[in-house]
Parts: C-alpha cells; sequence; structure tokens
C-alpha cells in the first residue's frame, strides 16, 4: 500500500478518536496562562465527579499520604500540586491511547504509558536546568504526551520492526522516524501534533509533541520546552523505560547543552531523582481510568 495511501488511513484513525475531556482541556489552558491562581485549579476539579475521586485516591495512596486521610478536595490539590492534579486529569482523557498494546513496535502490554510517565518525571526535573523559562506543568504535560501518536501508528507497523532495526544497523535509515517516514508517510511525532490538534490541544502542546525528535525545528520560543521533552525521552529510553523495537533509535540533539544548563555530573544524581520518583508513583498511576 503506497505511504500516501496510508497517511490518509491515519488521518481517519485520528477523526475516531474520541474528543479531550472538557476539563482537562479546561485545566490544560488555565496551566498555561501564568496569571491563575491554585484556587481556580481546585474550582475546575470539583466541577468532576470522577476527576475529584481520582485526586482525593491519589493523594491518600501510598505514594503521597503523609498523616491522616485526606477528604477535602481542596487540602488534596494543595499537597498534590497542580502539576501532579493536571497530570492525572490529561491520564485520565487518554486513558484509551495510554492502554494501546504496541505491537507494530513489537512492545510489551503497558510500555507506552510506562515510558510516558518516566518521560513526564524526568521532563519536570530537567526542565528547572532550563536557559529560559520552562513551567513545570507544561514539561510534565508534554512528558506524557510527546509518544501518545505511537497509540495510532503502532496498527500501521505491524511485523515492520525487525526489518526497521535491520535496516537502522546497515545505515538505510539514520533513525526510528525516518523508517516511519517511509512506510506511513509520516512518523509518530507528526501523528501525535495531528491528533493534539484534533482534541485542541493548547500550545504549545501540540508543537512540543511534534518537535520532540527534533526539537532544532522547533520555533524558537519554545526551545527551551521542546528540548526538554527531547532529553527527558532519551533519559527514560536510557533507563529502562522504552516502547520496544524503537528504544533508543533515536538521535540525541547535541545543542541541548544550548538549552540547558546539564552537565555530566548531574546526570546520575538526576537519573536516581527520575527513577525513585518512577518507582514510588508507578503502582499509584499504574492504571489510567
Amino acid at each position: 500500500m503506497p505511504n500516501t495511501e496510508l497517511t490518509e488511513f491515519i488521518k481517519k484513525a485520528i477523526g475516531k478518536v474520541p474528543v479531550f475531556s472538557m476539563r482537562a482541556l479546561q485545566l490544560l489552558k488555565l496551566a498555561a496562562d501564568p496569571a491563575h491562581h491554585l484556587t481556580d485549579i481546585i474550582n475546575i476539579v470539583k466541577q468532576d465527579i470522577g476527576l475529584t475521586a481520582r485526586v482525593l485516591k491519589t493523594v491518600n495512596s501510598a505514594a503521597f499520604i503523609r498523616h491522616a486521610e485526606i477528604t477535602t478536595i481542596d487540602r488534596a490539590i494543595t499537597q498534590l500540586g497542580e502539576t501532579i492534579v493536571v497530570g492525572l486529569a490529561v491520564m485520565e482523557a487518554a486513558s484509551r491511547q495510554f492502554k494501546t498494546d504496541l505491537s507494530g513496535y513489537d512492545g510489551l502490554p503497558g510500555d507506552l504509558w510506562r515510558h510516558s510517565l518516566k518521560t513526564a518525571i524526568a521532563a519536570k526535573k530537567i526542565g528547572h536546568f532550563s536557559v529560559g523559562t520552562v513551567k513545570e506543568n507544561m514539561a510534565y504535560t508534554g512528558g506524557l504526551l510527546h509518544d501518545i501518536g505511537k497509540s495510532l501508528t503502532s496498527d500501521f507497523l505491524q511485523n515492520t520492526a525487525q526489518g526497521i532495526s535491520e535496516q537502522i544497523n546497515e545505515g538505510k535509515f539514520g533513525e526510528y522516524c525516518a523508517a516511519e517516514r517511509e512506510i506511513m508517510g509520516q512518523d509518530h511525532a507528526e501523528t501525535g501534533f495531528l491528533l493534539a490538534t484534533h482534541w485542541h490541544l493548547p500550545p504549545p502542546l501540540p508543537q512540543v509533541i511534534r518537535f520532540h525528535h527534533h526539537p532544532a525545528d522547533s520555533p524558537e520560543p519554545i526551545r527551551p520546552l521542546v528540548y526538554t521533552v527531547h532529553l527527558a525521552d532519551i533519559l527514560a529510553m536510557m533507563t529502562g523505560c522504552g516502547t520496544g523495537a524503537d528504544t533508543l533509535q533515536y538521535r540525541l540533539d547535541p545543542k541541548y547543552s544550548e538549552y540547558l544548563q546539564i552537565t555530566e555530573d548531574d546526570l546520575p544524581r538526576l537519573i536516581l531523582e527520575i527513577d525513585e520518583e518512577f518507582t514510588s508513583l508507578l503502582d499509584t498511576f499504574q492504571s489510567p481510568a
């Protein structure tokens, strides 16, 4: 099948994906507004019974509980912080995609979810090294959603993973994205961008998803954020959380050092912190609602 035809099939598949949660969209747009307050987040969460229950369950989980059980949403959100709360809303809204079996990448069940969570945690921490302003909640959410396009492209890559890996080793393709474009006419990053647009996700999230493998091509104002997610993605793969045959089959853009003041001496401590938080949160966030 010509890749132009596959591209049309992918676009049709995107059109069939259910709309994004209205509350999650409200929270994402609010989080991107520098003038917002935590009370604004609380008021939106209170309007969603399911999200309220998820927040209360999370704050009282082993990963977060400190002393007595928390029973009010105000206290729960104050303790968790808006980054985690907005992340919970995104996890719930995109749960169907996170649960996708990435058989087209020879991935294992749950690989997409685990990789996305670890990338989000890494991005949240790496963002503090940025030479520009990187909002923690945008880094975390960008990390969660960066590979969401794979939930769609996997179906169009059945029985190709071994062949792609061999051709990368032989030098035909420089990285996995190039093979995806050869087969489908677009890669998972472009597909994720189209899905984010279908969902009406607020900027800069669609652009972060689109350029996370090629951050130098992103608009200059958002490059610190895109490089943050780019490096977080690589670190997640390096520390054992990939999505199958494509793990570590992408290039690290060396220009990340122009946007992130992170040194080799920082990496061991950073990786340890990422691993500790990931292990702590994995059981709590094991299965998106």
